[in-house]
């Protein structure tokens, strides 16, 4: 219909244009000619106009879409070809001096290590919810397994994690309760990150030479104690700070993840943090600590491999990648889906994910205090 009445406009107006260019006419006929001439010129000049912006927006669109069909491709095949050699592979080749020394039949400095005083050397989780206690408690239990020397401390708010039932589960299994204030968010902050400014409060925890913190949604697969040794000695090391590099939808990206790092607590550092996380304009606030620290921190940390965050994140994009470096994976972060939530079900896309947290939960179950869980603290498990 559009086209229909553009097309009669069009048509009056060629009409019109045809007739002043032809008649002799007189002066008042002579003027109105003149202003269906310029209308003729203006409209000429919109329907130009309209016609070139259709054609940009076309443009855009399909610009748009090639530049998305252009960047899945080389996605997938940059991923397949990037982590596909025989080298990634512990099976193939060992990639440090402890598994070297393993392979080869060689002694190592273990039990050593096992004897030393780690009291000042702890790891760091926070709870501000009971939906996540199931993870909590797991993750406790995959810390201890571990690391039975070190101690292990939880993060909470008092006037929200007030049920004796949940504080009770977390100190069975290990974790020492302590009770924060709050460290407020920034505006623009997203609603389920609000809390999470509160963790860096770890840096005014001077008590610790060091502090190995990790989100509830992770689990500890193997012995991660040597991380302590990065940042104990700032003076001499030159390392206060340690993390593994993120992985957005299966692709790892230059930042870090704040689910899972190393730092040396500081009173001068932690007041610098207070004084500039507030500050508009240094940071996007939307993803709260992550990406404040991750500014703060930048060009400046230490970079872990990546098998001491796991993200799930990349299972749906290479599998061949995960169960290859499964056999070293140290912690595993379940970012996308959380299985210890009872609504977050099994799916095909996850289905190796959720394969290995269920063998550490049936390891949970099957080797923890579960009764005194159970009859102390009311769990059904």
């Amino acid at each position: 219909m559009i086209n229909n009445q553009y097309n009669e406009e069009k048509a009056f107006l060629n009409h019109s244009n045809d007739h002043c260019l032809s008649s002799s006419m007189d002066n008042e006929t002579m003027s109105c000619c003149l202003k269906i001439q310029r209308n003729f010129k203006h409209f000429n000049f919109a329907a130009k106009l309209r016609s070139s912006w259709i054609r940009i927006l076309l443009y855009i669109f399909l610009f748009i879409i090639y530049s998305i069909f252009i960047i899945n491709i080389y996605n997938y095949f940059s991923v397949k070809l990037e982590f596909s050699p025989k080298l990634l592979s512990s099976s193939y080749a060992c990639h440090d001096t402890p598994s070297c020394a393993a392979k080869n039949g060689l002694l190592t400095n273990q039990k050593v290590i096992k004897n030393k005083n780690f009291s000042k050397n702890a790891f760091f989780s926070a709870l501000y919810t009971d939906n996540y206690l199931l993870g909590a408690l797991t993750l406790g239990y995959t810390i201890k397994k571990h690391h039975p020397n070190h101690p292990m401390y939880m993060l909470y708010f008092k006037d929200r994690l007030y049920d004796e039932k949940t504080l009770c589960a977390l100190q069975i299994i290990g974790w020492k309760l302590m009770n924060v204030k709050r460290i407020p968010s920034v505006p623009g902050t997203y609603k389920q990150y609000v809390d999470q400014f509160t963790k860096l409060i770890l840096w005014n925890m001077t008590q610790f030479d060091s502090i190995v913190y990790l989100d509830c949604d992770t689990v500890v697969l193997n012995d991660v104690s040597h991380l302590h040794e990065l940042v104990m000695e700032p003076w001499r090391t030159g390392f206060e700070f340690a993390a593994a590099i993120d992985n957005w939808f299966g692709i790892y990206i230059y930042k870090f993840n704040a689910g899972v790092f190393v730092l040396h607590p500081s009173q001068l550092v932690f007041n610098e943090l207070i004084r500039t996380y507030t500050i508009p304009g240094n940071y996007l606030p939307q993803f709260a600590e992550q990406e404040f620290l991750n500014q703060f921190f930048r060009f400046r940390y230490l970079q872990l491999p990546t098998t001491y965050n796991m993200n799930m994140a990349i299972y749906p994009i290479n599998q061949y990648l995960w169960e290859t470096l499964k056999p070293d994976f140290k912690i595993v972060h379940f970012t996308q889906r959380k299985p210890f939530l009872s609504n977050e079900k099994s799916t095909q896309r996850f289905k190796g994910v959720y394969e290995l947290y269920y063998e550490v939960y049936n390891d949970f179950l099957k080797n923890a205090n579960v009764s005194l869980l159970r009859t102390s603290c009311y769990m059904i498990l």
